[in-house]
Protein backbone atom coordinates (compact mmCIF):
# COMPACT_ATOMS: atom_id res chain seq x y z
CA UNK A 1 0.00 0.00 0.00
CA UNK A 2 1.38 3.20 -1.15
CA UNK A 3 1.78 5.72 1.85
CA UNK A 4 2.78 9.94 1.82
CA UNK A 5 4.65 9.29 5.21
CA UNK A 6 7.33 11.47 4.87
CA UNK A 7 9.77 9.52 6.04
CA UNK A 8 9.19 6.23 4.05
CA UNK A 9 10.23 8.63 0.84
CA UNK A 10 14.13 9.30 0.96
CA UNK A 11 15.43 10.22 -2.48
CA UNK A 12 15.17 7.16 -4.81
CA UNK A 13 12.52 5.83 -3.15
CA UNK A 14 9.08 5.55 -2.99
CA UNK A 15 6.91 4.68 0.15
CA UNK A 16 5.49 2.29 1.04
CA UNK A 17 3.37 0.12 3.88
CA UNK A 18 3.33 -3.83 3.96
CA UNK A 19 1.33 -5.41 6.55
CA UNK A 20 1.71 -8.85 7.23
CA UNK A 21 0.20 -8.43 10.79
CA UNK A 22 -2.57 -6.30 11.63
CA UNK A 23 -4.45 -5.77 14.69
CA UNK A 24 -1.87 -4.79 18.16
CA UNK A 25 -2.75 -3.70 21.92
CA UNK A 26 -2.24 -1.01 24.30
CA UNK A 27 0.78 -0.66 25.82
CA UNK A 28 1.67 2.59 27.07
CA UNK A 29 0.23 5.91 27.06
CA UNK A 30 2.24 6.43 23.67
CA UNK A 31 -0.27 4.44 22.00
CA UNK A 32 -3.18 6.97 23.12
CA UNK A 33 -3.58 8.76 20.02
CA UNK A 34 -2.52 5.59 17.81
CA UNK A 35 -2.83 6.02 14.34
CA UNK A 36 -3.12 2.47 12.96
CA UNK A 37 -6.07 2.04 15.94
CA UNK A 38 -8.02 5.08 14.00
CA UNK A 39 -7.43 3.83 10.68
CA UNK A 40 -8.87 0.15 11.47
CA UNK A 41 -11.65 1.53 13.47
CA UNK A 42 -12.82 2.42 10.18
CA UNK A 43 -13.35 -1.25 9.34
CA UNK A 44 -12.10 0.22 5.75
CA UNK A 45 -10.09 -3.41 5.14
CA UNK A 46 -11.58 -6.48 6.03
CA UNK A 47 -7.65 -7.35 7.22
CA UNK A 48 -8.99 -4.32 10.10
CA UNK A 49 -12.43 -5.79 10.99
CA UNK A 50 -13.20 -7.02 14.84
CA UNK A 51 -9.72 -5.42 15.86
CA UNK A 52 -10.30 -2.95 17.93
CA UNK A 53 -13.29 -1.29 20.34
CA UNK A 54 -13.85 1.97 21.66
CA UNK A 55 -12.07 3.14 24.99
CA UNK A 56 -14.26 3.35 27.93
CA UNK A 57 -12.86 4.83 30.53
CA UNK A 58 -9.49 8.00 31.59
CA UNK A 59 -7.87 9.42 27.89
CA UNK A 60 -9.38 6.29 25.80
CA UNK A 61 -12.61 6.98 26.96
CA UNK A 62 -14.21 7.41 23.36
CA UNK A 63 -11.52 6.84 21.44
CA UNK A 64 -11.10 3.82 19.10
CA UNK A 65 -7.74 1.67 20.73
CA UNK A 66 -6.76 -2.45 19.53
CA UNK A 67 -8.31 -4.87 21.49
CA UNK A 68 -5.35 -7.32 21.54
CA UNK A 69 -6.27 -9.54 18.55
CA UNK A 70 -3.51 -9.97 16.46
CA UNK A 71 -4.25 -11.42 12.87
CA UNK A 72 -1.39 -12.94 10.38
CA UNK A 73 -1.65 -12.58 6.68
CA UNK A 74 1.04 -15.51 5.10
CA UNK A 75 -0.88 -14.18 1.74
CA UNK A 76 1.08 -11.12 2.00
CA UNK A 77 4.25 -12.23 3.15
CA UNK A 78 5.25 -11.93 -1.05
CA UNK A 79 4.19 -8.42 -1.60
CA UNK A 80 7.63 -7.13 -1.61
CA UNK A 81 9.13 -9.16 -4.10
CA UNK A 82 6.94 -8.28 -6.17
CA UNK A 83 7.75 -4.82 -6.21
CA UNK A 84 10.05 -3.40 -9.40
CA UNK A 85 10.80 -0.04 -8.01
CA UNK A 86 13.23 0.49 -4.97
CA UNK A 87 10.73 0.91 -1.86
CA UNK A 88 11.38 2.19 1.69
CA UNK A 89 8.72 -0.05 3.62
CA UNK A 90 7.03 0.68 6.92
CA UNK A 91 6.70 -2.62 8.23
CA UNK A 92 3.31 -3.34 9.68
CA UNK A 93 1.74 0.14 10.08
CA UNK A 94 -1.03 -1.46 11.46
CA UNK A 95 0.65 -3.19 13.94
CA UNK A 96 3.30 -4.02 16.21
CA UNK A 97 5.41 -6.81 14.27
CA UNK A 98 7.23 -7.96 17.72
CA UNK A 99 3.53 -7.98 19.23
CA UNK A 100 3.42 -10.98 22.26
CA UNK A 101 0.89 -13.01 19.26
CA UNK A 102 3.40 -12.55 16.36
CA UNK A 103 5.45 -16.08 16.63
CA UNK A 104 8.80 -15.79 16.09
CA UNK A 105 8.65 -18.33 13.03
CA UNK A 106 6.23 -15.77 11.35
CA UNK A 107 8.59 -13.12 12.16
CA UNK A 108 11.74 -15.07 10.79
CA UNK A 109 9.42 -15.77 6.74
CA UNK A 110 9.17 -11.63 7.56
CA UNK A 111 13.08 -10.93 7.56
CA UNK A 112 13.19 -14.07 5.10
CA UNK A 113 11.30 -11.51 2.63
CA UNK A 114 13.29 -8.50 3.60
CA UNK A 115 16.52 -10.32 3.29
CA UNK A 116 15.43 -11.94 -0.57
CA UNK A 117 14.90 -8.52 -1.57
CA UNK A 118 18.46 -5.78 -1.08
CA UNK A 119 16.97 -3.16 -3.26
CA UNK A 120 14.02 -2.28 -0.53
CA UNK A 121 14.79 -0.46 2.99
CA UNK A 122 12.96 -1.63 5.43
CA UNK A 123 11.63 0.23 8.88
CA UNK A 124 10.18 -1.40 11.43
CA UNK A 125 8.56 0.77 14.93
CA UNK A 126 7.98 -1.06 17.86
CA UNK A 127 6.73 -0.54 21.33
CA UNK A 128 8.10 -3.83 22.33
CA UNK A 129 11.53 -3.50 22.51
CA UNK A 130 11.87 -6.19 25.06
CA UNK A 131 10.51 -8.83 23.01
CA UNK A 132 12.75 -7.28 20.14
CA UNK A 133 15.61 -7.48 21.69
CA UNK A 134 14.08 -11.69 22.72
CA UNK A 135 13.67 -11.88 18.86
CA UNK A 136 17.46 -10.71 17.81
CA UNK A 137 18.92 -12.70 20.69
CA UNK A 138 17.38 -16.06 19.68
CA UNK A 139 17.01 -15.76 16.05
CA UNK A 140 19.81 -14.56 15.01
CA UNK A 141 22.17 -17.41 13.78
CA UNK A 142 19.10 -18.93 11.88
CA UNK A 143 18.76 -15.11 10.23
CA UNK A 144 22.58 -15.40 9.57
CA UNK A 145 22.03 -18.17 7.32
CA UNK A 146 19.38 -16.48 4.66
CA UNK A 147 21.62 -13.13 4.61
CA UNK A 148 24.41 -15.04 2.29
CA UNK A 149 21.79 -15.44 -0.29
CA UNK A 150 21.21 -12.29 -0.84
CA UNK A 151 23.51 -10.21 -3.40
CA UNK A 152 23.63 -7.35 -1.56
CA UNK A 153 23.33 -5.97 2.11
CA UNK A 154 19.75 -5.72 3.31
CA UNK A 155 18.65 -2.26 4.87
CA UNK A 156 16.47 -2.59 7.99
CA UNK A 157 15.90 -0.18 10.45
CA UNK A 158 14.16 -1.05 13.56
CA UNK A 159 13.32 1.42 15.88
CA UNK A 160 11.82 2.08 19.46
CA UNK A 161 8.60 3.92 19.81
CA UNK A 162 9.06 5.63 22.87
CA UNK A 163 7.26 7.88 25.04
CA UNK A 164 4.88 8.43 28.45
CA UNK A 165 2.62 10.85 27.98
CA UNK A 166 3.98 13.72 25.97
CA UNK A 167 8.12 13.25 27.06
CA UNK A 168 10.38 10.95 25.19
CA UNK A 169 11.93 8.36 27.59
CA UNK A 170 15.17 7.87 28.60
CA UNK A 171 17.01 4.73 27.44
CA UNK A 172 18.87 4.33 30.90
CA UNK A 173 15.34 4.60 33.23
CA UNK A 174 13.73 1.98 31.07
CA UNK A 175 14.95 -1.62 31.59
CA UNK A 176 13.04 -3.00 28.26
CA UNK A 177 14.66 -0.06 26.47
CA UNK A 178 18.44 -0.70 27.93
CA UNK A 179 17.74 -4.43 27.05
CA UNK A 180 17.30 -3.79 23.39
CA UNK A 181 19.75 -0.94 23.05
CA UNK A 182 22.45 -3.84 24.26
CA UNK A 183 22.39 -4.40 20.26
CA UNK A 184 23.21 -1.09 18.57
CA UNK A 185 24.42 -2.25 15.41
CA UNK A 186 20.29 -3.55 15.18
CA UNK A 187 18.57 -1.54 17.36
CA UNK A 188 17.80 2.36 16.67
CA UNK A 189 15.47 5.16 17.40
CA UNK A 190 14.02 7.37 15.09
CA UNK A 191 10.71 8.17 13.11
CA UNK A 192 7.81 7.44 16.10
CA UNK A 193 9.73 7.78 18.99
CA UNK A 194 7.64 10.62 20.61
CA UNK A 195 4.27 8.60 19.19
Amino acid sequence: MTTSIEWTRPPGYKGEAWNPTTGCSHVSSGCDNCYAARQAHRGLCEAHVGLTVMGEQGPLAGRPIFNGKVKLHGDRLDIPLRWRDPRCVFVDSMSDLFHEAVPFDFIDQVFAVMALTPKHRYIILTKRPLQMSRYISKREPSSRQLLPKARRRVEVIMRIGRARGNRAVRIEDTPDLAAAERHPRRVGRGPGDSE
